[in-house]
């Protein structure tokens, strides 16, 4: 778990207050996991679950369907049933990941820009690495170009066709001044998308444990569109990394990959205004004591350097190695609770103003040295 420092200079915020059904979300995948690496193939089934957990059977039967439009498993019903588990693919991954990148506006061109900005730095990793990281950037898109061409998405439930659409009409409806767009009722939802209400209930669950949408009550509510968090996509995907078995190494060969690109295009198109906030930002964590265990300015400045870069894509993708890599390494989970060494932090510090210079060489040339302490 990510401290609350660390949280606020990720913008990889902890969940807030949760249905039910989406609470045991996050405790079903912990379990799931566990039952994955000891070869047990079902979840279940639910009537135990619902004893273990102390849940009702209509919160576990919303649980298991949400882990299943999240591509982990397969309900089945019966004195056996549960979810069966399954590996997602590296395809059903980008499924999940083109809901949130829709979602802020980040379409077919960005994935494209993140395909030409990251692949020729991966071209210098280990094959492993290079496979894995393209598989997802030609799987984001091939989603988006389905999507574009109205075809049929690979492993979609009905529930997640929806959700989909959902955040696609509310993007496209007016948003009234001051207000947010709203989408209406269940049962216009009902007409709208010719589907019953179980299905569209389900929808809606998925967006709102991707925290897409909030439910308006009172009348004249409805479904609201609402600034989409990381945090909930980068969760979402950490059980597909571990199911898909990403290593350390691999992780660590992309995220700084991504590093090194990222220095790179912040240095050439950095604004005056965006190399002013990060200089103050760099002066205000020189001035603190660096004999801390608390690496949260270090992070801020790597996620500064995310957004003057300019690729959501990326810094997506950076979000969700970075947090697999505290999430499923006790070493780095240890590591990140110790003071670092100085000199990491200097090169940190190197990395700001060789950006803030536009000197692009300068900045990786940081990076290169970031990383080799890094990894010692």
């Amino acid at each position: 778990m990510l401290t609350k420092s660390l949280e606020i200079a990720s913008q990889i915020p902890s969940h807030g207050p949760r249905k039910a059904a989406i609470q045991l979300v996050a405790e079903f995948e912990t379990a799931l996991l566990a039952h994955h690496r000891d070869g047990r193939p079902v979840f279940g089934p639910e009537r135990d679950l619902a004893q273990d957990y102390q849940a009702s059977p209509k919160a576990v039967r919303q649980a298991l369907r949400i882990l299943e439009s999240r591509f982990l498993g397969s309900v089945r019903r019966g004195v056996h049933g549960g979810l069966a588990l399954r590996v997602p693919a590296i395809e059903e991954s980008a499924e999940l990941m083109a809901i949130y990148l829709s979602a802020i506006g980040a379409g077919r061109d960005e994935v494209r820009g993140a395909q030409d900005i990251l692949m020729p730095e991966m071209a210098q990793r280990p094959t492993a690495s290079l496979d894995f990281v393209g598989g997802i950037l030609s799987a984001l898109a091939q989603t988006f170009d389905r999507a574009d061409n109205h075809l049929p998405a690979m492993g979609d439930t009905r529930a997640l066709v929806i959700a989909r659409r959902i955040v696609a009409d509310l993007q496209a409806r007016p948003v009234p001044p001051g207000g947010r767009a709203r989408l209406g009722t269940l049962v216009e939802l009902e007409e709208t998308h010719s589907s019953g209400r179980p299905i569209i209930l389900q929808a809606i669950r998925i967006l709102e444990e991707l925290e897409m949408i909030e439910m308006v009550p009172g009348r004249g509510g409805g479904i609201a569109l609402r600034q989409p968090s990381p945090g909930a996509v980068v969760r979402a995907l950490y059980p597909h990394f571990v199911l898909q078995n990403l290593n350390r190494e691999t992780s660590r060969d992309i995220i700084w990959s991504i590093n090194l690109a990222t220095a790179t295009y912040a240095a050439e198109r950095r604004t005056p205004k965006q190399a002013y906030l990060l200089r103050a930002t760099l002066d205000e964590l020189q001035a603190r004591d660096f004999d801390t265990a608390d690496h949260s300015g270090q992070v801020l400045i790597w996620r500064m350097l995310g957004d003057v870069a300019g690729n959501r894509v990326l810094h997506m993708l950076a979000r969700c190695i970075f947090y697999f890599q505290l999430q499923s390494d006790a070493v780095a989970l240890e590591r990140i609770l110790e003071p670092l060494p100085d000199v990491l932090l200097d090169y940190t510090c190197q990395l700001a103003r060789a950006v803030c210079e536009g000197d692009a060489m300068a900045a990786r040339h940081a990076v290169t040295l970031c990383e080799s302490v890094a990894r010692s």
